[in-house]
């Protein structure tokens, strides 16, 4: 995923550690103003996260631009079977559900870990650590480090 997402190992990953309301695992935003709620069933400004389905087959195919909310969800939660190893969710926070362009933050308890890509920038990591230690005390901080010789990544403390 490093390749893929976190522009060759120079980005980050941020690790997110969700609530669960009534036996769905999700997201409660902080200071939000959203518009509705996605179910009567979550308190306003919970967000359900939602599992990746991954399968042999391809998706049907479907006009972008005259999509649905509904349809758009149910495009982005499905992947090709050869990206299963990701064991990836997702959220979606769509217009509809906010306001003015606000800006939306998650409470400090949902933020668990910072993963920095072994090529990151120093600096960025010094400025981002000093960012999140000022406001996510409990928030691990980790680097990946790779393993030549079993061509994989492990994930260390950052110290």
């Amino acid at each position: 995923m490093w390749t893929h997402y976190a522009n060759y190992h120079k980005g980050i990953v941020i690790k997110i550690k969700g609530d669960i309301f009534n036996n769905r695992e999700g997201i409660k935003f902080r200071a939000c103003n959203f518009v509705k709620t996605i179910s009567p069933a979550y308190p306003r400004g919970f967000m359900p996260v939602y599992n990746v389905e991954y399968s042999n087959n391809l998706y049907d195919p479907i006009n972008i631009v005259k999509m649905r909310t509904d349809e758009f969800k149910k495009m982005c939660l499905y992947k090709y079977i050869k990206w299963d190893y990701e064991e990836e969710k997702r959220i979606f926070l769509t217009k509809e559900y906010s306001m003015n362009n606000q800006k939306i933050t998650f409470y400090e308890k949902h933020l668990e870990g910072i993963i920095f890509g072994f090529l990151s920038d120093q600096q960025e990591r010094k400025r981002i650590i000093d960012i999140i230690m000022k406001t996510y005390t409990n928030c691990k901080i980790y680097i990946t480090d790779p393993d030549c010789e079993k061509y994989k990544l492990k994930i260390v403390n950052y110290t």
